[in-house]
Parts: structure tokens; C-alpha cells; sequence
């Protein structure tokens, strides 16, 4: 990563969606689950209990080398069967599918067994965040995707989990909350994540801001960072974080930055954490609308009023006055 020599605001929200490129291909079948095939077909009786042991070794979702393919390996998601399975969704939206509606999202049962499967080919560095949704309820247009949502869980088969349970955000009674972690086996170390014994810690703050302009969520919580002495007069860096808990507990940003910020990638550093609870409320589309509105009239009024009041504003008055024709 190069070192940041301009002013770069992005406004990031997080979302439980796959990433990457994502096939489903119907006549290549795993391997694994083809040899079931067989087997029961020959007569080994045995075939589907050594299947589950394999399964509870390796751990899913399975992933297996493609002959003459050096860029991609399969991927089969399992579910077992407790004998009253009617559907099995793999809730993991990527390139416009519907994971209710798609076939390319819903697992078929290996005929006569328990096995419940769905193979998709992943690049060999891909990580994705899925759920499992087991007999998706039926319900009216109106609360159709609402219910969907709700009824999505971890895979029980998948040790990683997002957010994990030592997570401060892990919420066992809220389950449809936390995911599944798919790791390829090329996905590259991030040297960034793990905060660095030479890398001394930047400043955190914590404010509320009650604004006159906001509807919702009103008031906030709101936490300035600040790279470790540093005079921040003339900032070169601005990030503006939606969803203030999630970027500080899910993921490490203050050490992803104070990493960063030793190693001379990046210079003089403002981070702000806005806290967030609308998505608790909406569904994403309205969200993201409200969200943009938001964050708007906050920098209409930062400067003289709230945000900028809040955030200690000779700290940030550099930041500020870069930020305006962006804002404007």
C-alpha cells in the first residue's frame, strides 16, 4: 500500500454479502459427494456415516482441488438432514442472486440419504460470510424478506464464525445476527490486523452528538481517533466510519490504522466512528437512503454546529476545511 498523500473520505457499511466470483455449475459435482453416490449404489451401507465422520474432521463447507483449474477449487456446503428438512438456502447474495428464489442458492438431497449439499466454484483466495437457512418460513409480501432474514443461521458444520463469541456484539438470543466464515486455502495473511508491538496506540474519544437535523438515531454515538502524536493540524487522511461498535470491535480498525500509521503507509490519521442504529429498524435499501441523507446534513452543519462541535473541533478544524468542497 502506498502512502496516502491526499485527502480520501469513504463512507463504508458493512453488510452480510459473499464477495467474489461465485459459480454454480450442476454437472460438476463434488467429488466427495459423488463417490456417496456411488458407494450406496454399490451396497456400502456405510457410505453416508463415513461421509459424516469425513465431514466432522475436515469441517465444512468442503473444498476440493478442480483438475486443471490452478485458479479455483469447489466448494460444497452440507446440511444433515434431522428428517424433517424440506429446503436448505445458502444465504450468501453475490452477483444479483436471490438466495430464495435462485436454484444456484438452494442445496439439493443426495437421494436416499441425509445429505443435503450445494457446490459452488470459489477462487482459490475467496472468503465469503454465508448463513444457512433450514425450511425458510412463508410469509406475506410485506414481511416475506424480514422473516427470511430472521431465520438464517451459522453453519453448525463451521467452526468459523462472524462475530465470534468472545465478540463484545456476539448475541447468542439474536442468531440470524452471526455467520459463517468460507476460507479458501490461498487467502492471503493480512499483516495489518494484529496490532504490532512497535506500533504505539493512537487516541480515542468518545462524544455523543443530540442533533436538530437528524430523525433517527438521534442522539449518537460518535468516536474521533487520531493517530499517536500526531498534531492533526493539516491531516492528510479523513475516514468516516458507519456503524461506530462494528468497526471497533468486529474489525480492528484503530490497530489496522496505528499499524499502518508506524510503518509510514499512511500519514497523520482522523478516523470517525458514527454510531449507527437505524439498520436495526430498516430493511438495507432504506438504510443506504437514509443513511446518504444522514450523512449529508451532518457535514452541512459540521463546521459551525454539531459533528464538528462534538469532535472536538480544533482538532479537526484541517480536516474540516479539506473535507468542504467534497461535502458542499
Amino acid at each position: 500500500m502506498r502512502k496516502v498523500q491526499g485527502l480520501l473520505f469513504a463512507t463504508i457499511v458493512l453488510s452480510t454479502v459473499a464477495v467474489g466470483s461465485q459459480q454454480s455449475d450442476k454437472a460438476f459435482e463434488s467429488p466427495l459427494v459423488a463417490a456417496v453416490r456411488r458407494d450406496l449404489a454399490a451396497g456400502n451401507a456405510a457410505a453416508q456415516e463415513e461421509f459424516w465422520k469425513m465431514v466432522e474432521q475436515r469441517k465444512a463447507p468442503l473444498i476440493e482441488n478442480i483438475p486443471g483449474n490452478e485458479k479455483e477449487v469447489l466448494v460444497t456446503f452440507v446440511w444433515k438432514d434431522t428428517g424433517e428438512t424440506k429446503k436448505v438456502i445458502v444465504y450468501a447474495r453475490v452477483n444479483g442472486l436471490d438466495p430464495e428464489s435462485d436454484p444456484r442458492c438452494h442445496m439439493q438431497r443426495l437421494p436416499g440419504t441425509d445429505i443435503w449439499y450445494l457446490s459452488h466454484r470459489l477462487p482459490k483466495a475467496a472468503e465469503i460470510l454465508y448463513q444457512l437457512i433450514v425450511n425458510p418460513p412463508e410469509a406475506g409480501a410485506g414481511q416475506a424478506m424480514q422473516a427470511l432474514q430472521r431465520s438464517a443461521r451459522p453453519d453448525p458444520l463451521n467452526p468459523i464464525q462472524y462475530p465470534d463469541k468472545l465478540d463484545p456484539l456476539y448475541d447468542p438470543t439474536q442468531p440470524w445476527r452471526t455467520g459463517s466464515i468460507a476460507r479458501m486455502p490461498a487467502v492471503p495473511d493480512n499483516p495489518w490486523l494484529t496490532r504490532k508491538s512497535d506500533a504505539a496506540a493512537g487516541t480515542l474519544r468518545e462524544h455523543t452528538v443530540k442533533s436538530a437535523f437528524l430523525k433517527m438515531a438521534n442522539p449518537r454515538k460518535v468516536w474521533v481517533y487520531t493517530s499517536a502524536g500526531a498534531r492533526l493540524q493539516r491531516p492528510n487522511l479523513l475516514i468516516l466510519f458507519d456503524g461506530g461498535t462494528t468497526y471497533q470491535n468486529r474489525i480492528p480498525t484503530t490497530a489496522i490504522l496505528d499499524n499502518l500509521y508506524a510503518a509510514h503507509k499512511i500519514g497523520e490519521t482522523i478516523a470517525i466512528f458514527v454510531g449507527n442504529l437505524i439498520a436495526r429498524r430498516n430493511p438495507p435499501g432504506i438504510v443506504a437512503r437514509q443513511l446518504r441523507r444522514a450523512i449529508a446534513r451532518m457535514f452541512r452543519h459540521c463546521r459551525s454546529n454539531e459533528l464538528h462541535q462534538a469532535c472536538s473541533g480544533a482538532v479537526v478544524e484541517g480536516a474540516w476545511s479539506r473535507l468542504s468542497p467534497i461535502a458542499s
